[in-house]
C-alpha cells in the first residue's frame, strides 16, 4: 500500500527555492489583489462620481493616472520586467564599482 504525501509535505521548507517561490507566490498575490482593488475602484469613481456629478475638473483622469502607475511599477517588480535596469546593467554596474575600488586602492 502506498503512501500519498500531501502536497506541502513533498517541498523541503528550508529550502532557498522554496522561501524564494514562496516570496515570489506571495508577490503575485498581493499584486492581483492590487489590480482588482484599482479596477472595482476606478469604475465605481467613473460611474458614480464623474458621470453622475459632472464635475468642473475631471480628477478621475488624474487619480487613475498615478494609481495606474503605481500598479504599472508594482507588475514590473512582480514579474521581473526591467528594461533599464535589469540583470544586465546590474552586471556592469558591479564591475565598473569593483574596477573603481580596485583603483581607488592602487592610489
Amino acid at each position: 500500500m502506498a503512501v500519498r504525501m500531501r502536497y506541502y509535505d513533498e517541498f523541503d521548507k528550508n529550502s532557498v527555492l522554496y522561501q524564494k517561490t514562496k516570496r515570489k507566490v506571495r508577490d503575485l498575490r498581493a499584486f492581483y489583489i492590487h489590480f482588482i482593488c484599482y479596477l472595482i475602484s476606478i469604475v465605481a469613481m467613473l460611474v458614480l462620481l464623474d458621470l453622475t456629478f459632472k464635475p468642473l475638473l475631471y480628477w478621475f483622469f488624474i487619480i487613475t493616472a498615478s494609481w495606474g502607475l503605481g500598479v504599472f511599477l508594482n507588475a514590473m517588480k512582480v514579474f521581473g520586467f526591467y528594461p533599464f535596469l535589469g540583470k544586465k546593467w546590474e552586471k556592469k554596474k558591479m564591475k565598473e564599482l569593483i574596477q573603481k575600488e580596485k583603483s581607488y586602492k592602487k592610489q
